[in-house]
């Protein structure tokens, strides 16, 4: 059976319907499109262009910068031709440790002035707000109903491995991530700043442990060479890198703490810099990736108190990303005004 009759019979998306050319080009993302809305970018990520068709494009960018939905406008260079189109996701693909590829149809401009008619809304501030106080009262209760608080007072008296690797496994399999980003990322008091330190290091070693597929059997080892405090133990590296992320999340350099996404930036590239698998800064990166991808995918609570979906991030400017606040939208101008995940 050739090719085009197999594809029929498989009822493929339109996008794959007209004959591809494969190309090598640079392109860079000019604008995003929310509600009818563009927002241009503060910085122009630049993708790969990998194939073109009468009907779309199939790009290579950084992982989970875009989603099924999100349309954006691009310009890249055809031979000597410089071209620019509005372009809409509709399929993921080839996801590597990175990267991943986006298959995009074309959305003629014809279609694209009429929905920004149809969908522009005359900004008025409907979003949700919620009071510091608030925020605080709720993390408090959290912090009571998961066993944070009991796992604090345990911090201070010598306590066996294995009970301690247990209520440590028993906190994270009911707390939901955005619970324990938002303990780390908080504001602490001076009496209780090494205390939560110290908790933070185990919980946010193992919340590395998971996302790196590490095993089970070798988690109280690991929890021990952080109780014992060696230098050059097995799993040195991990433990510098989650000790460095909760000491900068501790000191932040405003009055209020926040979720770091200038320094998160930071230690991505520099995890992608490292070629050694196991090196702190190749932890690092990992962490970044993976506090990223939570902090993307969550409410944010903004330092304006109003409450926030990030609706595009790129790797080129993840401390600014694209917000979604009521029915605006803007890029965030500031690295600190994230507060705290809802």
């Amino acid at each position: 059976m050739d090719e085009s009759k197999m594809e029929e019979m498989l009822d493929v998306e339109s996008l794959r319907a007209y004959k591809r050319h494969n190309v090598k080009s640079n392109g860079q993302i000019e604008c995003v499109y929310l509600n009818g809305q563009p927002v241009t970018l503060r910085r122009f990520p630049f993708v790969e262009v990998k194939d073109v068709s009468a009907s779309g494009i199939r790009i290579q960018a950084g992982i989970d910068e875009l989603m099924v939905g999100h349309r954006f406008r691009i310009r890249y260079q055809l031979g000597e031709n410089s071209l620019a189109g509005i372009y809409e996701v509709v399929r993921t693909l080839n996801e590597k440790e990175e990267t991943m590829e986006y298959g995009c149809r074309y959305v003629v401009d014809e279609e694209a002035k009429l929905e920004e008619e149809r969908m522009w809304i005359r900004y008025t501030d409907t979003s949700k707000k919620m009071t510091r106080e608030s925020y605080e009262d709720i993390l408090a209760a959290q912090e009571e109903q998961y066993g944070y608080a009991d796992l604090l007072a345990l911090m201070k008296e010598d306590i066996e491995v294995e009970v301690l690797a247990k209520k440590l496994r028993s906190l994270l399999e009911k707390c939901p991530e955005t619970f324990l980003l938002n303990v780390i990322h908080h504001q602490r008091e001076d009496d209780e700043r090494d205390i939560r330190h110290r908790l933070n290091v185990f919980l946010l070693g193992l919340m590395m442990w998971t996302w790196m597929g590490l095993p089970l059997e070798e988690e109280i080892a690991f929890i021990e060479e952080i109780l014992q405090g060696e230098e050059n133990g097995t799993y040195h590296s991990l433990i510098q890198a989650v000790d460095n992320y909760d000491t900068r999340a501790s000191y932040p350099p405003g009055n209020v703490a926040s979720v770091p996404l200038s320094y998160l930036e930071q230690i991505f590239y520099e995890g992608l810099d490292k070629k050694h698998a196991g090196s702190a800064q190749k932890m690092q990166g990992v962490l970044a990736r993976n506090v990223l991808r939570i902090v993307r995918r969550s409410d944010v609570l903004l330092r304006d108190k109003r409450i926030g979906k990030i609706s595009y991030m790129f790797q080129c400017d993840s401390s600014h990303p694209v917000l979604t606040v009521g029915a605006q939208s803007f890029q965030q101008k500031n690295s600190w005004d994230i507060v705290g995940l809802v």
